[in-house]
């Protein structure tokens, strides 16, 4: 019996440099977010796995989390306290 080659976990990596809700810049954030959701999404395909980093604020999260929940549906969301772990299993 021959068994088929591992296939390759394919893992982007981003940061996002969203910056804290301290400084950040409110609409323009959401509208950053929306837009950069529309790019991962029309590039995402070829992984498996989309880790962001700095997405500080709560709008941003949501817009990105919400915009490629169908090609990501399993979900990690960590707020800026370590007591704010959220999963998501799709």
């Amino acid at each position: 019996m021959v068994r088929n080659a591992p296939k390759p976990i394919r893992i982007l990596s981003y940061n996002v440099n969203f910056l804290p809700s301290l400084a950040g810049r409110g609409k323009a954030d959401e509208r950053r977010a929306e837009a950069l959701a529309e790019a991962l999404a029309q590039q995402a395909e070829p992984f498996d796995v989309l880790c962001l980093q700095e997405v500080f604020t709560d709008a941003a999260r949501r817009i990105l989390g919400e915009a490629l929940k169908h090609l990501f549906p399993h979900q990690v969301r960590r707020g800026c306290s370590p007591k704010t772990l959220r999963t998501s299993r799709g």
